[in-house]
C-alpha cells in the first residue's frame, strides 16, 4: 500500500504509549488518521444503533401530544422542549455516537509509559472506556509468534507419515 493510500492502524491508535503516532509520522498527516477514526466510528455497530436510536426518538415525537388537556405545566413544557430539539438538529454532547465519545475522552488521557501491558491498561480502563477496550482486546490478542501453529504441523506430519 502506497503513502498516499488510506489505511488503517488501529493497533498503533489503541496503544496507549502511541494513540496513533506512527500513524501521523509514516503519513506526515493528522488528517489521514482522523479520517480513518472517523471510517472506524461511522461503521461500528454502536453508531448504527445510536443513530437508529434517534430516529425512532424523532418519529416518536408527535406535535398532537400538545393537545392533550391532562398534562400538567412541566409535561407540556418537557415535550414542547423535546419537539424543539427534534426539529432544530443540534451538535450538542447527546448527538455524538458512544464510540466518538469514547475516543474523545481516551485522547484527552495520559500517555502510557513505554513498557505497559498494554492489555493490563485496557483492563483498568475498561470501565471509563468500554468500546475501544473491547476493540483493543480484539487486536492485541492476536498471537505474535506462529509457533503454536507450527507445533500443529509437526503433529500431524508424525501422524501422516509417508509410510502411513
Amino acid at each position: 500500500m502506497g503513502l498516499g493510500t488510506p489505511f488503517i492502524n488501529f493497533a498503533s491508535f489503541l496503544h496507549p504509549t502511541f494513540k496513533g503516532d506512527s500513524l501521523e509520522e509514516i503519513t506526515r498527516s493528522r488528517e489521514t488518521l482522523k479520517v480513518q477514526i472517523q471510517l472506524m466510528v461511522d461503521n461500528h455497530a454502536s453508531t448504527r444503533d445510536f443513530y437508529d436510536g434517534m430516529e425512532a426518538e424523532k418519529s416518536s415525537m408527535d406535535e398532537s401530544l400538545l393537545d392533550n388537556p391532562d398534562l400538567t405545566f412541566a409535561e407540556r413544557h418537557f415535550l414542547e422542549k423535546k419537539l424543539t430539539e427534534v426539529r432544530a438538529p443540534s451538535y450538542t454532547v447527546d448527538s455524538i455516537p458512544p464510540l466518538q465519545k469514547e475516543i474523545n475522552e481516551y485522547v484527552t488521557l495520559k500517555y502510557a509509559p513505554l513498557k505497559v501491558d498494554v492489555l493490563q491498561w485496557w483492563k483498568e480502563h475498561e470501565s471509563k472506556l468500554p468500546l475501544l477496550a473491547k476493540m483493543a482486546r480484539n487486536y492485541f490478542c492476536i498471537p505474535v509468534t506462529s509457533a503454536s501453529s507450527e507445533r500443529m504441523f509437526s503433529v500431524g506430519g508424525n501422524i501422516c507419515t509417508d509410510k502411513r
